[in-house]
């Protein structure tokens, strides 16, 4: 064979590799996403959960079904939504593996909805200080309470005299964009 022939081949046998290992990214990217949401508790109405039997969960078939874990943060008023994914299964089996940890909200043939309170602030919730010389990130757990959440290592010597002052007191932030945000700040 020609040179020209075999670098068609290799070329031909990559891009199908290419294209399949794409799909195959796809295919696993679609079983678990996750959003947050900042609702309005005013607004939010809670119906209760549907009862809708299906042809599927009346013969026990086993189904993909999307699963939904929402968690309301009751200080912050957020809720944290999980989708992902469980491949062959029924809603009765889903509904015992997370047992009472959780309500059921809605259901449906391939859909489920499970749904708890939680009281303390969700995981978004963070206070910058200085801590001996150095910038610290604590998680806000509650108003009054919170956790390491990293070192950053960075100490007061290269920061901003203006910013000093802010972590002396406690700069605290919302999302992990507005961490992130402050974090480029002290650093630059």
């Amino acid at each position: 064979m020609s040179k020209i022939a075999n670098r068609i081949i290799i070329m031909s046998c990559a891009f199908v590799l290419l294209i399949t290992g794409l799909y195959i990214g796809f295919k696993i990217g679609d079983g678990a996403t996750a959003e947050v949401i900042n609702p309005n508790p005013e607004v939010v109405v809670y119906q209760p959960p549907t009862s809708t039997v299906t042809n599927n969960q009346e013969k026990n078939e086993e189904v993909d079904i999307e699963v939904i874990y929402e968690e309301y943060y009751t200080d912050c008023k957020e809720t944290i939504i999980n989708k992902n994914m469980e491949f062959g299964t029924t809603i009765e089996k889903l509904k015992e593996k997370v047992g009472d940890e959780y309500e059921v909200v809605d259901e449906t043939e391939n859909s489920i909805t499970f749904r708890k309170e939680i009281a303390t602030n969700c995981p978004n919730h963070f206070e910058l200080k200085l801590v001996d010389g150095y910038v610290m990130i604590y998680q806000r757990i509650k108003a009054d309470e919170t956790v390491m959440y990293k070192n950053t290592e960075i100490p007061q010597a290269v920061i901003r005299d203006e910013l000093v002052s802010e972590l002396e007191k406690g700069i605290k932030v919302d999302t992990l964009d507005d961490l992130n945000s402050y974090m480029e700040d002290i650093e630059s």
